[in-house]
């Protein structure tokens, strides 16, 4: 039987090896390839010079595009040698006319200090001194000259540390009032609306009131909390700090209903009118500005100055009870864009960088009212008739309800503070709600109306003046108006019963 030869196909793995082997080698040589050309291109550069930007702080680039003040006399008797005799006039007896003359200009002598093209201590001629009525004044000052100019450019210049020129006081002061940098505060805390408090315990306030405040604002809290609190990054230190300054001022001016307990070797602090414990450490119950709004009932606003642009920022809110805003729209941005927005206008916050010029101190704080007037549905919780995103809803149902009996005086009382670690200031809102038909007495009345009236034209127009004006008018007046569900008049139209 016949020998059979089996042929095997040979391995094909190491041809791919060397391919790819090859590949590698090819892939390699063409970087250092395109390397070599980018380093002969770029001059040793693997690339081009990146482009540099001299970023400037808005209010450095404002101060530097101000135009120069020109020099006074005054001031420029500040570059005189001589200034005991700068004040002379320019005649026969003052042998330096023109004195503050530019030296090119000047042909013999002048005040600001030059070198000599020829040998200094070479003999020069004073004989002209003769020629004038105090010779020996100018001969003292022409070896003055000499000698000055001999010195080093830079004793020459502002006297060096002035051991050369002894005679030459010390300028301690400028000889002018420089002129003011940065705001100019045209209106003082009283004109602004402020009163200033003696006390920081006049802060945060507990009263009658509180059980069914802290019910509204806990509910709002549950039921939609990112419409109630929100904070940045930047707002989160001042967020803790005010926790401890919140918890603190309360525990001290309120020991009866707020305490500082250990539970499980942590610090709780437990609020006594609602049986509730929270927790001051990490890791918290809840966040820190939450828990400011939990234990008092006043809303809090924090600004933070930004180190870049010196603007205050709204970095973080507690917001339960706006007055016809919402925070959402507010919260990040600066306060100038805040109320210089045309589109979202925030009238009631347009002097809040007046008055933050006066806070420049953590034991400052000062006070300010302000007044809303709206409806108050019955039927719905306490926590609705507060929370209040538009002006629009600060009227709920129909013209024809706009009656004393249904109209509620809504009083915000606004407290400034400024953090003693982090600089946040902190614009705190307690709200108040009155019926319209509980004041007492003529003269709460006549109050309120001088109020109403002390509006300008954006916040009567924001707080909804002219739909409302006539029954708080009539009411306050002891009046009766006539009144339709069509039509909505100004308060120019008043018109009474028997008038007709």
């Amino acid at each position: 039987m016949p020998d059979t030869t089996v042929h095997h196909a040979p391995n094909p793995t190491p041809t791919y090896i060397l391919l790819v082997f090859a590949i590698c080698v090819c892939a390699y040589f063409f970087w250092i390839g395109t390397v070599c050309a980018r380093l002969w291109f770029y001059k040793g550069a693997l690339g081009p010079m990146p482009e540099k930007f001299l970023i400037i702080p808005l209010h450095r680039r404002k101060k530097s595009q101000q135009p120069q003040q020109q020099a006074t006399s005054s001031s420029s008797n500040r570059m005189t040698v001589f200034p005991e005799i700068a004040h002379l006039p320019d005649s026969h007896t003052n042998p330096l006319p023109n004195v503050h003359e530019d030296s090119v200009s000047r042909s013999r002598f002048t005040t600001i200090p030059v070198i000599r093209v020829q040998d200094p201590d070479g003999d020069y001629d004073d004989s002209f001194a003769n020629d004038y009525e105090d010779p020996e004044r100018v001969r003292k000052y022409v070896a003055e000259e000499n000698r000055i100019s001999r010195l080093p450019a830079f004793d020459q210049d502002d006297c060096g540390d002035g051991s050369e020129f002894p005679d030459v006081p010390y300028a301690n002061k400028p000889v002018e009032d420089l002129p003011p940098r940065g705001l100019v505060r045209t209106k003082s805390y009283l004109q602004l609306g402020l009163a200033k408090m003696s006390s920081m315990s006049k802060w945060l306030t507990i009263d009658h009131s509180y059980i069914e405040l802290h019910e509204a604002r806990a509910s709002l809290l549950d039921r939609q909390p990112d419409e109630c609190v929100q904070v940045r990054r930047d707002g989160q230190a001042a967020s803790e700090e005010l926790m401890e300054q919140v918890v603190h001022n309360l525990c001290i001016k309120y020991s009866d209903h707020f305490s500082i307990k250990m539970k499980h070797r942590r610090k709780h602090v437990r609020n006594e009118l609602a049986s509730t414990e929270y927790s001051l450490v990490k890791p918290f119950d809840c966040h820190p500005l939450e828990l400011c709004a939990r234990l008092a009932v006043e809303d809090f606003s924090m600004f933070v100055k930004d180190d870049f642009t010196l603007q205050w920022y709204l970095q973080a809110s507690a917001t339960l009870f706006p007055a016809g805003w919402a925070m959402s729209n507010y919260i990040g941005k600066s306060l100038n864009s805040i109320v210089n927005n045309m589109n979202d206008p925030m009238p009631m916050w347009e002097d809040l960088p007046a008055i933050f010029e006066f806070i420049h101190s953590p034991h400052m704080l000062f006070m300010r009212k302000s007044l809303f007037i709206q409806t108050r549905n019955m039927k719905k919780p306490l926590s609705s008739s507060l929370f209040i995103q538009r002006p629009a809803d600060l009227f709920s149902g129909s013209i024809y309800s706009l009656l004393p009996i249904n109209l509620y005086i809504r009083r915000e009382h606004q407290t400034f503070r400024m953090l003693p670690k982090t600089g946040a200031i902190v614009m705190s809102t307690r709200t108040e709600l009155k019926k319209l038909t509980e004041l007492d007495g003529r003269k709460e009345k006549e109050e309120l109306m001088r109020e109403i009236w002390g509006w300008n034209e954006e916040e009567a127009t924001f707080k909804g003046r002219d739909l409302w004006i006539r029954a708080v008018r009539s009411w306050c007046e002891g009046r009766e108006v006539w009144h339709d569900d069509q039509t909505v008049m100004d308060a120019g139209a008043l018109t009474t019963i028997g008038e007709n």
